[in-house]
């Protein structure tokens, strides 16, 4: 039985992190396909399985998130699904992790013939990744984009944005991954790291009007320069390619085909 067919998966286009410190995140999707098979259902007899090629750490945090589920709801949750995905969206393991962890909740709540307030479906979510240690506001953006199904502009302490008629990203492909850690530089200390935060935040806050103005060559040309941060801050090399920020210390390098951008 077919769960759900996603064709809209929210990705964190521009966000550059630095460590407790808040800057807005841009979120955009890409039309590339998830699909949940199978069944997710409540019954004091469990089978509990997923098959799919996803990596092994996605599916670890999966069966957590279900196993958090069920002891929030205190129900026994079985399931056995089948989830298959586009190859071009395969390291995108935040994008996939929200998607399908939020499609098998809403199913469980649908069956039961429950509803719920999309920000009150995150504010529970994020409950559920809080009790599984993932406490980012990057997965926040994602699940919030993801429940409204519309891009956005956001940022933990401030209100979101949506974004009217955005543009959407028609083709991913990624070129690399690379693993980063809490930089050691010294640009990041006092108030030179206040200053680089501020001019970051600034930076994306500026594109953000571009976006909402339809300023779109002005977009891709500001995207470019502060993509460059990730040299100054990471050590990552200067590219004309993008640079998406992917959770748990993962930053995916990939050139993009955009659907609707008109100049």
């Amino acid at each position: 039985m077919r769960i759900r067919e996603i064709r809209n998966v929210p990705i964190n286009y521009l966000a550059i992190p630095i460590k407790d410190r808040w800057n807005p995140i841009i979120v955009l999707f890409t039309n590339h396909k998830i699909e949940i098979s199978g069944y997710i259902s409540v019954s004091d007899s469990c089978t509990q399985s997923i098959d799919s090629s996803l990596p092994r750490a996605l599916l670890r945090y999966l069966r957590n998130f279900l196993n958090a589920l069920s002891s929030e709801l205190n129900i026994d949750l079985c399931y056995r699904l089948r989830i298959t995905f586009d190859k071009e969206i395969k390291d995108l393991r935040s994008s996939l992790y929200v998607s399908i962890s939020q499609s098998l909740l809403d199913h469980v709540l649908k069956s039961a013939g429950g509803k719920i307030d999309p920000v009150d479906m995150v504010k529970s979510l994020s409950t559920i990744d809080r009790l599984i240690n993932i406490k980012s506001q990057y997965i926040e953006a994602l699940r919030l984009a993801f429940v409204l199904n519309k891009s956005l502009i956001f940022r933990r302490i401030d209100e979101y944005i949506e974004l009217k008629d955005p543009i959407v990203i028609a083709k991913l492909n990624i070129k690399k991954v690379y693993k980063i850690k809490d930089p050691q530089n010294f640009i990041l200390q006092g108030d030179l790291g206040d200053l680089l935060t501020k001019l970051i935040g600034y930076s994306i806050i500026n594109i953000a009007h571009d976006l909402l103005e339809r300023k779109y060559r002005d977009f891709i040309e500001k995207v470019n320069y502060v993509n460059r941060f990730w040299s100054v801050i990471y050590g990552l090399p200067v590219t004309k390619k993008h640079y998406i920020y992917d959770e748990w210390g993962r930053v995916i390098l990939a050139d993009l085909i955009y659907e609707n951008l008109n100049f």
